[in-house]
């Protein structure tokens, strides 16, 4: 902390509200880091603060004088002062003393100086203040005693002011009139975050050397006639004392040279002194509006401007409120609140004020919703055909899957609920559930109930009525019966798990058609899972060994259901994995991917619309290169085309990593203990691709013990 601006501190804390007083003596300037600060920090403020002084607060009474003690302190450790005061009091006016007594200490930061010296019995300090916030600091320094005098001087003048209607306005006016002398912008607010104060405290603390008594006395002594009219002569005294200060101060502080020397120049021609006889307030400001900006992810700003009010001797300023406290006072017709937490709505009013302290009646009140969420109250379409296929999984048990078209949403579909027999019995994020068991012979009712974020829910899909028969027989949907249930395992009763993380890659080959490759995670069986069922809208289109599979040709601009059900040798299958919604757009859109638009198709070829051979054979060899990382030599079949192949994509977990010209791929380094899945695309010369060859699903091992290929653990 600026020793400057330590000068004279005491600290009082108003238990219960918060209230943080700071005592500055004659000087306090400096580079920040000091001034008022809160409870917490002011423990390690033991340089510069005033030890052993008295610490009163009291009311204001209407007439200025001084009213009941609300609580006193006395000294702690630091020159921390608490005094408790009841919380009722707090709208005040209060009164607050820093009063010096045998024994109390202040030092001087002036360069030479002698410190510390006595905080006498003949010196105090006094602030006066409305409205305390809970949290707010309030600075007690030699300007807020300038002030204190003002306000007596004030009330002399105008004796109409002394009354519980306008003694706030009196007090407001009487800190406005010193703040305004030395360009300050709120005389009660911490030094720290004022610059020109900071440069004002430093001038004074000069001053207070320079002069003969040394002491704060000799200075209000100087100053406070000069404050009452800066017509008179006692203000030409102050101002030569004053520039003589400042030079000194300048010299020694020069980082706030040039607030020293604005200070000079606004005092060498100081605001007129307002007409305190002046009773009428200003009109009330008008159109007040605001406008929100985002400044992070949690918080934005709030810009105010309003119309100006009106007086007959001049706005001093306005004051602006939200929520009923006064946040700032400035005396433009507009002001800027940051930050503001999001989604939280603020009320705002503006009271303007003149420089006799009237104050108007308050604008109209503005609420200001900051990045509030909308309520959402529309909800989501019911889901559409709803379908089922049943998979017998012993004599008495089956498992159902579940197929419906997604629903729609003004903001977007979060969640379907699943219903059987009334009673909600799992939510998915995406059209598509497996009831894993069921009994045989007992019929369901099957329901879908979309959501979306707001919680709004849709009417119910169609009902569907499911009733798993033996598994010689079938199964029964909607009344039909459904035939060609696998035969039900042998002495082997332990299903396979379900496949997993089931992804599809889409490409064009046609204005109108396009390939579908699908991969996903191998299942695990308590003896082998020797291959898997794919199915394509509920219909088993293929039976493939290994994981992956390539629907040579859908229509493209349909939705299409994908999910992938293992099996083992003794006929045992697993429910069905995650289901997939495939949407292939034309060529030069993308594929939507469970509602995703993926763009990037590449474009139709132009006269050749013959595509190469799918690759085959596709291979791996893996070799360690360090303890966590391997490479992986790919190889594979050259594919044939009726002009020329001219080159193989090489796509590792459904992205293309590479292209090639020949049927062969390094693979530099990849992650040991991670699985990948690998596939090859042939293309010619005129953009024609191939379907994908067979998916290859390698594992690297760590350091160069061994490699999964496809399951298969090779040493």
């Amino acid at each position: 902390m600026n020793t400057a601006l330590q000068k004279f501190s005491a600290w009082v804390l108003l238990a219960g509200l918060s209230l943080v007083i700071a005592a500055c003596g004659g000087g306090g300037g400096g580079g920040g880091g000091g001034g008022a600060v809160p409870m917490a920090t002011i423990s390690v403020a033991t340089k510069g603060v005033i030890q052993g002084a008295s610490v009163t607060v009291h009311q204001l009474l209407s007439d200025g004088r001084t009213g009941s003690l609300l609580g006193s302190g006395g000294a702690g450790v630091g020159g921390v002062y608490s005094v408790d005061i009841p919380s009722s009091q707090t709208v005040g006016p209060l009164l607050v003393t820093v009063a010096g007594q045998t024994g109390a200490k202040r030092d001087v930061s002036v360069p030479g100086a002698t410190t510390p010296v006595d905080f006498t019995a003949a010196e105090a300090y006094h602030a006066v203040a409305n409205n305390v916030a809970p949290g707010q600091i309030i600075t007690v320094s030699i300007l807020t005693e300038a002030a204190y005098k003002k306000l007596q001087q004030i009330l002399t003048v105008s004796p109409a002011l002394a009354t519980p209607a306008r003694i706030a306005g009196a007090v407001d006016a009487a800190n406005a009139r010193i703040a305004a002398l030395f360009g300050i912008d709120n005389l009660l607010a911490d030094p720290a975050g004022d610059t020109t104060y900071q440069a004002a405290l430093l001038i004074l603390d000069q001053m207070i050397i320079d002069l003969a008594p040394g002491n704060t006395v000799t200075l209000l002594n100087l100053i406070n006639p000069a404050f009452a009219n800066v017509a008179s002569p006692a203000y030409q005294t102050y101002l030569n004392a004053l520039i003589a200060a400042a030079n000194k101060a300048a010299l020694a502080n020069p980082a706030l040279a040039a607030e020293i020397q604005a200070i000079v120049a606004l005092a060498s021609a100081p605001p007129a002194e307002p007409d305190w006889t002046d009773l009428t307030a200003p009109t009330a400001p008008s159109n007040l509006a605001a406008t929100t900006t985002s400044l992070t992810a949690s918080t934005s700003s709030v810009a105010l401007s309003w119309s100006p009010a009106t007086d007959a001797n001049g706005i001093a300023g306005y004051d602006v409120y939200r929520d009923g406290a006064k946040i700032a006072t400035v005396t433009t017709v507009a002001y800027t609140d940051q930050p503001l937490a999001n989604n939280a709505t603020y009320n705002y009013f503006i009271i303007a004020f003149d420089a006799a302290g009237n104050r108007s009646v308050a604008s109209s009140s503005l609420a200001v919703p900051v990045a509030v969420a909308a309520t959402d109250v529309t909800p989501p379409t019911a889901p559409g055909n709803l379908s089922a296929s049943t998979f017998a999984l012993s004599q008495t048990t089956s498992s159902v899957v579940l197929m419906w078209s997604p629903a729609t949403d003004n903001k977007a579909v979060t969640a379907y609920e699943i219903y059987r027999d009334g009673s909600l019995i799992a939510t998915v994020a995406t059209p598509g559930y497996t009831d894993p068991l069921v009994s045989i012979s007992t019929t369901y009712l099957y329901y879908v109930v979309a959501m979306d974020a707001a919680g709004n829910r849709s009417v119910p899909s169609n009902q569907l009525s499911v009733t798993p028969n033996q598994p010689s027989l079938g199964v029964v949907v909607n009344g039909q019966l459904s035939t060609g249930i696998i035969v039900l395992p042998g002495s082997d009763v332990i299903a396979p798990t379900a496949p997993s993380s089931l992804t599809a890659t889409t490409f064009a080959l046609t204005a109108t058609t396009s390939s579908v490759v699908l991969s996903w995670s191998p299942s695990t069986d308590n003896t082998a899972v020797i291959g898997y069922e794919v199915y394509r809208n509920g219909v088993r289109i293929s039976t493939v060994a290994a994981p992956g599979y390539t629907d040579p040709s859908v229509a493209s601009g349909s939705t299409y259901t994908y999910f992938i059900m293992a099996f083992d040798a003794a006929g045992n299958r697993s429910i069905a994995s995650n289901q997939l919604l495939v949407t292939p757009n034309q060529p030069s859109l993308g594929v939507t991917v469970n509602g995703q638009l993926s763009t990037g198709i590449i474009s139709l070829p132009i006269p050749d619309v013959v595509a190469p051979t799918a690759p085959s054979n596709l291979s791996a060899v893996v070799s360690a290169v360090t303890a966590t990382t391997s490479s992986v030599v790919l190889s594979w079949t050259p594919s044939t085309d009726n002009v020329a192949v001219t080159g193989y994509e090489v796509y590792r977990n459904g992205v293309r990593i590479s292209t090639v010209t020949v049927p062969g791929y390094t693979e530099p380094s990849v992650t040991a203990g991670v699985q990948y899945t690998y596939f090859i695309m042939a293309f010619d010369a005129a953009g024609n691709r191939s379907i994908a060859s067979n998916q290859l699903i390698v594992t690297p091992q760590p350091g160069s013990l061994n490699v999964i290929i496809n399951g298969q653990l090779i040493f």
